[in-house]
């Protein structure tokens, strides 16, 4: 276990109120709290640790330098000398101590927290002894500067009694020195910055009546500037100049305005802003100037509103209000990649270009390294550096929060299943499902003894719909339905490539003997096997879908069209495994069967298409159930792009059993194989 102790004790601050007021010594009494956050290896991570390190020394000192102003002007009057400065408690205290005043001390230690979901955390704690009022100060303080992070999250806030207090080896502990803390300028005693924005920093960046407005020296360095009107009246040295800096974002906006697209370079990053839609390898990348108008233009959830103001500012795949997925250059599923303004420059140009031009957002594109590109107009460098891949997009899962990157690892599912290990133990299995686009299917059980792999579903599904049909006429009530739907929607069924004898049958209602002479629902399964080995098969389950569509006559993909359901939930499609022969297989003519008969009862088709991708969500759900009752098999982990769409995503971690262990691919990638994901 990794731990992060801060100590801060304080006994003088134990001024009760008049005896006669319970209630006001409830107020103020002392209070041993544990502050913990959960956090993953990180540079925004490491970051969030100093700053809150940081606040919390900070927080010590001025409480110190209060204290001790008020101790002077009682001892003043009593001709009293023995106060100290805050130098020499800091270094005379009593480390060993509990009850020494004014102390604070730093531990740490490391250890793997295991959730329903992926992974693992370590944890940071902040212990606290000290006057209630004093803790509820500190509390409001943390709240109103500590940023949010998708790698270092807020868990718990306890008292801790007096029993816990003695388990605390203080002797154990290594001291830390206020007097060094970052924030701290003890020559004159005052808060400096930090290297990262608090939110107050933030707050203050952007508020024209702050003495701070505009104030983003601390937290970037402007390296070179190619703007006229700029040069003209500063030099990049003159930065620090407050006056510089608004020249220097009103000259990039009246550039962009009038060139409508602009190149900057920000650390190693060189990218583009636009006023309009920008192709970025087929996708729309907006930049929002807050959350607010990102929520007014976006169908967002609360991971999703979290992941776009924390302090790593991804890019997260997002689903446009369908009013304005035209203009924000949404695909054909009205998906974009959202974002906020991810550091202090941007953050300024955003809001000078609402505030006087009233936009909302603009556009941002990543610039390849040419020959021919234009020199960047600015350069400059975060002064600390969070996120090194600002251009990565990512699609969040909204309970428990977490997010996928859009990339790929490797060149096979075996590299990208030892990128995510299984955990270690004797007799440890778990089980693999791999859902891909592009990929093949696989249902394995992985194993660290014996055979690593063995596969427990083989898919091996034809791609002629014919066939399938032709196998769900045989099925009970199956010419019924099939004749019915024709009835309704004759030019559907001209074009699934039926034999004329079979189509006759439909068109007629005639059950006659093509479904008598199967004897059985798995002779007829075989036969078809035996007799269409010339038909295109494929291992890939998602195939199925392209079946739908075919079926439908779909305009867009089943995905895309499910991507585009409003509804927490739909039809249940019929997705089971029957045994055929030796094999386990899935029933796919009972999966089309079951889409046939919620699209005759008039069922629309997105919600029709999001019931599919649900069901199929249900499904893995069900396997991996059997798996824990059957095998004791109690971890998966599933991988694949199929994960980068929010509507089985967010389903998928629902389906899977609270009792099993959810791993999903870290940020090395999502799916394998170097190949553009398809996501459009």
């Amino acid at each position: 276990m990794k731990e992060e102790v801060i100590f801060i004790k304080n006994q003088e601050y134990d001024i009760l109120q008049s005896q006669d007021s319970k209630s006001q010594e409830i107020e103020s009494r002392i209070l041993a709290c544990i502050m913990a956050f959960h956090y993953t290896d990180s540079l925004s991570s490491k970051a969030l640790i100093d700053l809150l390190k940081n606040l919390s020394c900070n927080f010590l000192f001025c409480a110190i330098k209060q204290h001790q102003n008020s101790e002077k002007d009682n001892v003043n009057n009593q001709n009293h000398n023995d106060d100290k400065n805050f130098q020499d408690i800091q270094i005379t205290k009593n480390q060993d101590s509990v009850v020494q005043d004014n102390c604070i001390c730093l531990r740490y230690e490391t250890q793997d927290i295991p959730n329903h979901i992926n992974s693992y955390s370590n944890l940071f704690r902040i212990f606290i002894y000290a006057n209630s009022n004093l803790i509820l100060e500190f509390c409001d303080m943390l709240s109103n500067e500590l940023p949010l992070s998708l790698n270092f999250t807020f868990s718990s806030f306890e008292e801790i009694n007096d029993r816990d207090l003695q388990v605390i080896d203080i002797s154990k502990w290594k001291s830390f020195d206020i007097l060094h803390s970052s924030l701290i300028d003890n020559k004159d005693n005052i808060y400096k910055k930090s290297l990262i924005p608090t939110v107050k920093n933030l707050a203050q960046i952007i508020d024209s009546n702050d003495a701070n407005f505009h104030q983003i020296s601390p937290f970037v360095t402007l390296l070179d500037c190619n703007i006229d009107s700029f040069n003209k009246l500063y030099n990049i040295d003159d930065f620090s100049l407050v006056s510089c800096q608004e020249i220097l974002i009103e000259s990039l906006a009246n550039e962009l305005l009038t060139k409508q697209e602009i190149i900057l370079q920000c650390n190693d990053l060189y990218y583009m802003l636009g006023i309009n839609p920008m192709n970025n390898d087929g996708n729309s990348y907006v930049i929002f100037v807050d959350l607010y108008n990102a929520t007014s233009y976006l169908r967002l959830n609360d991971a999703q509103k979290k992941a776009l103001a924390s302090i790593e500012k991804p890019f997260i795949m997002a689903n446009c209000k369908e009013v304005f997925a035209r203009s924000l250059g949404g695909d054909r599923s009205d998906r974009i990649f959202a974002g906020l303004p991810s550091d202090c420059l941007l953050l300024l140009l955003l809001n000078l270009l609402q505030s006087k031009h009233g936009m909302d957002y603009i556009f941002f594109s990543l610039v390849r390294l040419d020959i021919n590109m234009p020199k960047p107009l600015v350069c400059y460098k975060e002064n600390l550096i969070i996120n090194s891949d600002k251009a990565l997009g990512y699609i969040v899962v909204n309970s428990p929060p977490y997010y996928l990157p859009y990339k790929r690892y490797g060149d096979s599912i075996f590299e990208l299943v030892n990128a995510n290990p299984l955990n270690a133990g004797q007799g440890k299995k778990r089980l693999i499902v791999c859902l891909s686009q592009t990929n093949p299917s696989a249902f394995w059980i992985e194993s660290v003894a014996g055979e690593r792999f063995q596969q427990i579903l083989d898919i091996n599904l034809s791609l002629n719909l014919a066939e399938h049909i032709k196998n769900l006429y045989g099925y009970k009530n199956g010419d019924r339905l099939l004749h019915n739907f024709a009835k309704s929607n004759a030019g559907l069924v001209q074009t699934w490539g039926l034999d004329s004898e079979l189509l006759e049958l439909i068109m007629q209602g005639n059950s006659k003997d093509l479904n008598a002479s199967a004897n059985s629902l798995e002779s007829n399964l075989i036969r078809d096997s035996e007799h269409s080995s010339h038909s295109l098969k494929s291992n890939n389950l998602i195939d199925i879908f392209a079946l739908i569509e075919q079926m439908l006559q779909l305009d867009i993909s089943l995905i895309e069209y499910a991507s585009k359901c409003v509804r927490d939930r739909g039809p249940r499609i019929d997705y089971k495994l029957i045994r055929v022969g030796d094999s386990i297989i899935l029933d796919y003519p009972r999966i089309l069967r079951s889409m046939l008969s919620f699209h005759l009862a008039g069922v629309e088709k997105e919600l029709l298409c999001y019931g599919a991708v649900e069901s199929l969500a249900e499904f893995i759900g069900t396997l991996a159930g059997d798996m824990l009752v059957n095998y004791g098999i109690d971890e998966i982990f599933i991988c694949g792009d199929l994960l980068l769409w929010q509507c089985f995503l967010d389903k998928i971690v629902y389906a899977i059993p609270k009792n099993i262990s959810l791993c999903l691919p870290n940020q090395l990638g999502i799916d394998y194989n170097a190949l553009p994901l398809n996501t459009n």
